[in-house]
């Protein structure tokens, strides 16, 4: 898993309208509200799926198992980035 896979997922994300942040090799979206079918369909095709625990929709860039961290854990592990635009660098 490189790192300019996240970006891309980050930003296709994003494009979806969700709030996105980066944490290690993961990538979350949420939204206030649950999206539209077209929304959700489109994060599936993109290989994210819903994250019951942590009530968000995650990529996950490396196969992992479940984590019993809470997120405030897993962002200090790893470190996290708030994706704030439509653009970090890269081409979708």
């Amino acid at each position: 898993m490189n790192i300019e896979t996240l970006k891309i997922k980050a930003v296709k994300a994003r494009q979806l309208g969700g709030t996105v942040e980066i944490v290690g090799a993961w990538v979350w979206v949420s939204f206030q509200e649950k999206p539209s079918p077209e929304v959700r369909q489109a994060l599936k095709s993109e290989r994210f799926h819903w994250n019951k625990t942590r009530q968000l929709w995650q990529y996950a860039g490396i196969k992992s198992g479940p984590s019993p961290a809470d997120s405030w854990s897993l962002r200090q592990k790893y470190g996290s980035v708030q994706v704030t635009d439509d653009s970090l660098g890269v081409n979708t």
